[in-house]
């Protein structure tokens, strides 16, 4: 698929011989919004904190954050992962010169 996102482009890239018309299953937000929950899935300093403030059974917190901190590294691991796709995204920033750009003139 072309960067514009609407032509094939065929088996050699040159987008000869394809004629169809391409388009994205999985939105650029739906994606976005997924990395953000995945990013706040796999953080153990607010799953401990969540935790601490649960109005629940004593042992359910102390499970949480004992299966927090066995499985620390490996949601470490993951969220560096999904936090490296998340750096270079650009949907969290916002381009203040184009959103204030009238007060500039």
């Amino acid at each position: 698929m072309s960067v514009y996102g609407h032509r094939c482009l065929g088996p050699q890239g040159r987008a000869e011989g394809c004629l169809g018309h391409m388009s994205y299953e999985y939105s650029e937000k739906r994606l976005y919004n997924q990395l953000l929950y995945f990013a706040a899935l796999w953080d153990v300093d607010k799953a401990k904190e969540g935790a601490k403030s649960m109005k629940e059974d004593e042992g359910i917190k102390e499970r949480v954050i004992v299966l927090a901190e066995t499985n620390k590294t490996l949601f470490a691991a993951m969220k560096g992962v999904v936090d490296a796709y998340l750096k270079r995204c650009g949907h969290s920033w916002v381009q203040m010169d184009n959103l204030f750009g009238f007060a500039l003139r």
